[in-house]
């Protein structure tokens, strides 16, 4: 008969391995981020935060953004399980803790292929606002509010700024009104807003710092190593025959 798996058992093996950094990138690229995507919407609660913490453990290592960004189905997963675990106070704020882990990583064609899309199957247009909160809150606070309005992608706070910087569907105007409309938060929009361009900028110097760019260029480099030394050999081994020849002769 075939072993039932457990689990709580392997989610409880991969949080303990993925709680070293030396072991994170290794574990993401033995292709696990499928299971823990399941195992993030498990009927056991136990089960589903140890995959957000495992989860919060992978994307602490710079290395791992762009894979764990790219994995089909996987952010909207934890924005999805966010919004809907509204009294799990500690899963939300593990899950908040992963997207501000991945929130520069986090590619353009990610939002526009993901799930967030409207009842007529259309995607949703993105749009960054970075928006001033004048009462003090903590960055739990601040995530909350916005991520629990259908239509935000995602969300950052800087608390010594008191700024949220804030992917959504919504012009930033109409965000503001939004989150002001709860009375849970009192905010504004800051005098310079966040350009597509500047997203960009962020996106493209995040991919040559990623690990699949570094590896590139590290390919390179010993390819042109090996180059040089082929030729260094080729002229050496024509001067030893140069020089036989003149023994010889």
């Amino acid at each position: 008969m075939a072993e039932v798996v457990n689990e709580l058992s392997v989610v409880s093996k991969l949080w303990n391995l993925s709680s070293d950094p030396n072991n994170q990138p290794y574990i993401v690229r033995r292709n696990i981020l499928p299971a823990l995507l399941r195992f993030l919407q498990s009927k056991d609660p136990q089960v589903t935060q140890l995959s957000a913490e495992t989860l919060k453990f992978l994307s602490s290592h710079p290395d791992n953004h762009e894979y764990i960004c790219r994995e089909k189905g996987l952010l909207q997963t934890i924005v999805k399980v966010y919004k809907a675990e509204q009294e799990n106070e500690k899963l939300r704020s593990t899950l908040a803790a992963v997207l501000r882990n991945l929130h520069s990583a986090i590619p353009t064609e990610t939002h526009s292929k993901s799930e967030e899309v409207d009842r007529t199957g259309e995607e949703q247009k993105r749009t960054c606002a970075s928006i001033k909160v004048k009462n003090q809150q903590t960055s739990e606070n601040v995530e909350r509010a916005f991520l629990q309005i259908k239509g935000v992608f995602s969300c950052t706070f800087n608390n010594e700024q008191q700024v949220a910087r804030v992917w959504s569907k919504f012009e930033p105007k109409e965000l503001v009104k939004q989150v002001n409309a709860q009375n849970i938060l009192e905010v504004e929009l800051t005098e310079e807003q966040q350009t597509t361009s500047d997203y960009q900028r962020s996106l493209i110097a995040c991919g040559e710092n990623s690990l699949s760019a570094r590896l590139a260029r590290q390919r390179e480099e010993k390819r042109k190593a090996k180059e040089e030394k082929a030729a260094e050999e080729g002229l050496m081994s024509g001067f030893f025959r140069r020089v036989s020849a003149a023994i010889w002769a």
